[in-house]
C-alpha cells in the first residue's frame, strides 16, 4: 500500500506500508516477511512485541518448536546478541526489538545491532509500538538516527483508534504476497482516516515537543521530590514516556526481554512494598499511572495537570516513607 495512503508518505520516503489491527498482527507479518525474505526460521527478540506465539514471554501453551526457534539478548549488550548470531549462524531470520522501552539506547547500540544483524545476513526490525510518533514524527529512529529494515507502529499514529502498521523496505516487504494475511476489520476505513487525521496535525510541529516539554517536567519533578522525601527511587525514561523505579533491594526491574515492573519484584520486599504504596496513593489521589509500564505523556495534558500530578505524587512519597 502507498504510505501516502495512511499519511506516512512524508515521514517514510521510498518505503511501502501494509496496514493491521493489533501490534501483535504487524510485528507478527514483519517475523514472517523476514523468514520469507531469508529462508530462515529463528527470531531474535528484546521488548515486548505482543501476545503471538513466537513473541509471549509466557511459555503456557505454546509449542516446544516455537520457543526453541524464538531467542533473546540483552539490552544495551552488542556482545550478547553477538553470542546469539554466532551460536545460531545462518539459522537467523531477523532481530525485532523494540528500540528502547525504560532504559534508553547507549550511544552506538541501535547502530551496533543494525551492523550485526546486516553481517549475518538477517532483517533488522524496530518495533515503534510505543515509541512511534511520541518521540519523534519518523519515532525512535528518526530521534536516534537509526534506519531499520521494517519497522511496525500502532497507538499514538492514530491517537488510540484500532490500527497498526508495518512500514519497509519494497523487497522484503513484497515477500508477503507469497503468503497470506488477513483479519475481521482490517479494511476498516475510519481508522484509516483517524490515522490519516492523526498525522497531519502531527506534522504541524507543535504536539511533540509539548509532550517532550511536559514529560521533562515530570522526570524532573519526581526528581526533586524524590530527593526532597529521602526514598530511594528514581525516575527514568525519556521525556514522552517516563517511569518511576524503587531502589531499596537493588533488585532487576527489567527482564531480559524488556518487561519491568512489579513481576521481577520479591513480594514483601522494600521495593514491592514501596511499589505497591506509591501506586495506591496516586490512585486515591486521582492520578492514574501504570504500575507495570512506562507511562505515556498526551498531547492534551497541561501544565495544570503536571502541578497536580506531583502534588499527588509528594503525598505518595509521603505514605511510602511511612508504610517502610
Amino acid at each position: 500500500m502507498s504510505l501516502g495512503l495512511v499519511g506516512l508518505g512524508d515521514v517514510y520516503k521510498r518505503q511501502v506500508a501494509s496496514l493491521f489491527k493489533s501490534g501483535s498482527d504487524s510485528t507478527t507479518a514483519a517475523v514472517r516477511a523476514a523468514r520469507i525474505w531469508t529462508g530462515r526460521d529463528k527470531i531474535v527478540r528484546w521488548g515486548y512485541n505482543g501476545w503471538h506465539d513466537w513473541a509471549c514471554h509466557r511459555p503456557a501453551g505454546i509449542a516446544r518448536s516455537v520457543r526453541e526457534d524464538t531467542l533473546t539478548f540483552r539490552y544495551n549488550d552488542l556482545d550478547s546478541l553477538e553470542d546469539v548470531l554466532e551460536r545460531n549462524k545462518g539459522r537467523v531470520a531477523c532481530v525485532i526489538m523494540m528500540p528502547l522501552e525504560i532504559i534508553p539506547p547507549q550511544p552506538g547500540f541501535l547502530e551496533g545491532v543494525k551492523r550485526l544483524v546486516h553481517e549475518h545476513g538477517a532483517v533488522f526490525i524496530l518495533d515503534e509500538m510505543r515509541s512511534g510518533f511520541r518521540m519523534a514524527l519518523g519515532g525512535a529512529q528518526e530521534y536516534y538516527g537509526v534506519t531499520p529494515d521494517l519497522a511496525t507502529f500502532s497507538k499514538a499514529m492514530s491517537n488510540g483508534y484500532a490500527i497498526s502498521a508495518l512500514v519497509g523496505r519494497r523487497d522484503i516487504m513484497m515477500g508477503l504476497l507469497q503468503s497470506h494475511t488477513s483479519s475481521t476489520f482490517f479494511t476498516n476505513s475510519i481508522a484509516m482516516a483517524a490515522a490519516v487525521a492523526n498525522i497531519e496535525r502531527l506534522k504541524q510541529g507543535d504536539v511533540i515537543p509539548h509532550m517532550w516539554r511536559l514529560g521533562q517536567g515530570l522526570l524532573d519533578g519526581l526528581s526533586r521530590l524524590i530527593e526532597d522525601s529521602g526514598v530511594e527511587a528514581q525516575a527514568i525514561g525519556v521525556a514522552p514516556m517516563p517511569y518511576l523505579i524503587f531502589t531499596y533491594d537493588n533488585q532487576n526491574w527489567f527482564g531480559d526481554t524488556g518487561q519491568n515492573g512489579k513481576p521481577t519484584l520479591e513480594k514483601g520486599s522494600r521495593s514491592e512494598v514501596a511499589w505497591r504504596t506509591f501506586y495506591t496513593e496516586t490512585t486515591r489521589g486521582g492520578v492514574l499511572f501504570h504500575p507495570n509500564h512506562h507511562w505515556f505523556v498526551s498531547a492534551a495534558h497541561t501544565d495544570a495537570d503536571l502541578e497536580r500530578t506531583l502534588s499527588v505524587c509528594a503525598d505518595a512519597f509521603a505514605a511510602v516513607r511511612r508504610a517502610l
